[in-house]
């Protein structure tokens, strides 16, 4: 494979056979001529022409005629131009010209009218997997015209594409951007393909403006090339160019943009685009360099562009032109660096000695950081602040289909002024006596101490939980009817309670046994006595004394039986002793006659609370435990009553060595329905655990211990109730 680079005024005497000929030029006025001249000196040859914004020749870059003459050993080439009006069809139907699928195509197309983005996809319909590279035409900057040609053809519009057929043929291709993104994210709200219509909802040169200020603006879109627009696909960054401004504020870019994609303001840094791109090859020593670089590149490094190309141009021919857009593989790309490297012959790169540009300030780097933090920082935010609208737009649509239902009410109050209540239903306020109300003006007015709920209970009987919170001096609010779920919280509390009292009579029932039977022998007793004319005065009054005692314990333990079945709650103030006394007076004997034994250790205190609902929940949790020990071959078994005060805190335990819950978690034991005996209802402890943290304003939780398992009631004092 020979190369061989001439400036256009060093060719008049040459003559050229069997060979690809790359014409990159920027004299665009003078492409006939050039054109003419080439073909006249040429035979059998392919000569692909490009407009340009510039060309690379070697390790300089010029403003002027550069040819490259290639001359394969083992290569064969096929040339093709072709113009559709639809860049995919192009695509697809110059892909369909080539006799097979080639190694490699090089591909140039004009820079105004070819969509980059579609004319790659449909070559790549054809060939799916074929390696490409180049770019589109240029135009000195003007962004008006460029041109491409073909064997002696001169075109405005459509693509010429080579291919080189050569399985051996080695080719690596390289692709660096450089630009970064800055500023927060926006969105593509209007756009079709390569013409964006609308960001953030406002005309895009309306977008640019408000970044670039209006100075800078009326230079676009000259000046745009060095801001493009920049959206992530697939976790890769494209950069896509302003090409056009239209007059209704909408503009054409270099390559696709989407709706709803985020793009961000792209800001180039020195040494970012200055990136060793002749690193990243595998081979460094190739005989054939082609760089498609884009004109942004150009125009923004000035005087450092050559720095990009001079690596190359020091070890091998190296010819190439800055582009309006590149093509790496099937990805149209814009502001990057497009490398194509290519051997049919490779040497070892052992002796390449290659001196990248590393002259970057500090400034720069610093600069580079700062701005890259910050966008991050600022996209993460931008990123919480989006997802928190989303859930408050998710939430008011859920709070404006709830409102619909008659059991919730929203509103708002000024804090400043709470007589200005705001809501589109009748307000349950209304609804209050003077005690509720005021409950409900303590509640609003200390919303700062993070108490955001409060049940309240209306006039006509209904029951309502108030959420709230203040932003901003003011409240904001739902008022929830829980009428319903109290009346069936009554019902399952009844229904346990009924069930308590099916347990206590048949203690009743167990303690009677005993007394009755002994009336009954006392009474027998007498009887014969007397029918045996040896009953004395003495002895009738001895058993009769005897059987008034028996006959008092048990109205006794009905008196007991009765008080604890009343069904009054009120909030009083008692020793936490007296309770446990008055669970003891009622299953006490019947433990004993399960041959359970009772360790009871509590400390001397008072507590304000609800008496008989501690009661209820207490006689519960012993007769769970004493059915627990039932179930078990325990020879010792035992229940252990602990009661302490830790600062405002009340702590009763519960516990047996009944071997411990199996159920995994334990927690599941307070689920409704749910049981671990066998004829369970599943109710007696969901109904406790309801009773401890709604009304007791407290909680009941349970763990195993190495031999059984503690239930431990949690109660605050709740003198505020009295």
């Amino acid at each position: 494979m020979k190369v061989e680079n001439f400036f256009f005024n060093e060719i008049k005497n040459e003559k050229f056979e069997n060979s690809l000929i790359f014409v990159f030029t920027s004299e665009i006025d003078k492409v006939k001529e050039i054109m003419n001249t080439l073909n006249e000196n040429s035979k059998n040859c392919n000569i692909i022409l490009a407009t340009t914004d510039g060309e690379v020749f070697d390790n300089l870059i010029t403003n002027s005629t550069v040819v490259t003459v290639i001359n394969f050993e083992k290569t064969e080439v096929e040339a093709y131009y072709c113009y559709q009006h639809e860049s995919f069809k192009m695509g697809e139907k110059i892909a369909r010209k080539f006799s097979k699928k080639p190694d490699l195509i090089i591909s140039i197309g004009d820079g105004i009218q070819t969509n980059g983005e579609e004319y790659l996809k449909g070559i790549y319909s054809v060939f799916p997997d074929v390696k490409l590279s180049g770019g589109l035409a240029a135009d000195n900057g003007r962004l008006e015209k460029t041109f491409i040609g073909l064997n002696g053809e001169i075109y405005s519009k459509g693509a010429v594409a080579i291919g080189l057929f050569n399985k051996d043929l080695k080719v690596e291709l390289v692709n660096s951007l450089g630009w970064v993104p800055v500023g927060e994210k926006n969105i593509i709200t209007k756009a079709h393909k390569d013409i964006v219509y609308e960001i953030n909802h406002k005309p895009a040169l309306e977008f640019y403006r408000e970044y670039l200020g209006e100075k800078i603006t009326n230079k676009l879109p000259k000046i745009g090339i060095e801001f493009p627009l920049l959206v992530r696909r697939n976790g890769e960054l494209f950069a896509r160019a302003m090409l056009k401004v239209f007059k209704d504020g909408s503009i054409k870019v270099g390559g696709n943009l989407y709706e709803n994609e985020e793009v961000f303001i792209g800001v180039g840094f020195v040494d970012k685009i200055l990136e060793c791109h002749i690193e990243k090859l595998e081979n460094k020593n190739h005989e054939l360099f082609l760089i498609f670089s884009c004109m942004a590149r150009k125009r923004f490094l000035k005087d450092l562009a050559v720095k990009e190309v001079e690596p190359f141009g020091k070890i091998s021919k190296t010819a190439g032109f800055f582009t309006h857009g590149e093509f790496y593989n099937n990805k149209f790309m814009n502001e990057t660096f497009n490398l194509c490297a290519i051997s049919e012959n490779i040497y070892p790169d052992d002796n390449v000695k290659v001196d990248c540009f590393d002259e970057v300030t500090d400034t720069y780097s610093a600069l580079l950081n700062i701005l890259t933090k910050i966008t991050k920082d600022l996209n993460k935010k931008n990123d919480k602040i989006k997802n928190l609208e989303k859930s408050l737009n998710i939430r008011e649509n859920l709070i404006k289909r709830i409102e619909k239902i008659e059991k919730l009410t929203t509103f708002q109050i000024d804090k400043n002024n709470f007589e200005k209540i705001y809501t589109d239903k009748k307000m349950f306020f209304n609804e209050l006596d003077e005690e509720q109300k005021e409950k409900f003006i303590e509640f609003i007015e200390g919303l700062n101490n993070n108490n955001n709920y409060l049940e309240l209970k209306t006039i006509n009987g209904k029951h309502y939980i108030i959420y709230a919170t203040l932003f901003n001096e003011k409240v904001y609010g739902v008022a929830l009817d829980i009428t319903e779920v109290r009346k069936k919280d009554e019902m399952l509390l009844s229904q346990s309670r009924l069930a308590q009292m099916g347990e206590m009579i048949n203690m009743i029932a167990h303690q009677w046994r005993q007394p009755i039977n002994a009336i009954s022998s006392v009474i027998i007793k007498l009887q014969l006595l007397n029918e045996m004319g040896g009953l004395k005065n003495e002895e009738l009054i001895n058993s009769l004394t005897f059987i008034s005692d028996i006959i008092q314990n048990i109205s006794k333990t009905i008196d007991e039986f009765l008080n604890f079945s009343k069904p009054v709650s009120k909030c009083e103030t008692f020793e936490i002793i007296n309770i446990i006394d008055n669970i003891m007076k009622i299953i006490l004997v019947q433990l004993q006659n399960h041959n359970i034994k009772v360790e009871i250790d509590i400390k001397d205190f008072e507590l304000t609370s609800y008496k008989k609902e501690i009661e209820h929940i207490l006689l519960n949790l012993i007769t769970n435990a004493r059915d627990a020990l039932d179930a078990q071959q325990t020879r010792d078994k035992y229940i252990f009553i602990r009661a302490y005060k830790k600062d405002d805190t009340v702590y009763i335990e519960i516990e047996d060595n009944a071997g411990g819950i199996k159920t995994e978690p334990v927690e599941r034991v307070f689920e409704p329905y749910f049981s671990t005996k066998k004829n369970g209802t599943g109710l007696g402890l969901y109904i406790c655990k309801k009773i401890a943290t709604e009304k007791l304003n407290g909680d009941l939780t349970v763990k195993n211990t190495k031999e059984g398992a503690v239930f431990t009631l949690r109660l605050k004092d709740l003198s505020e109730c009295i």
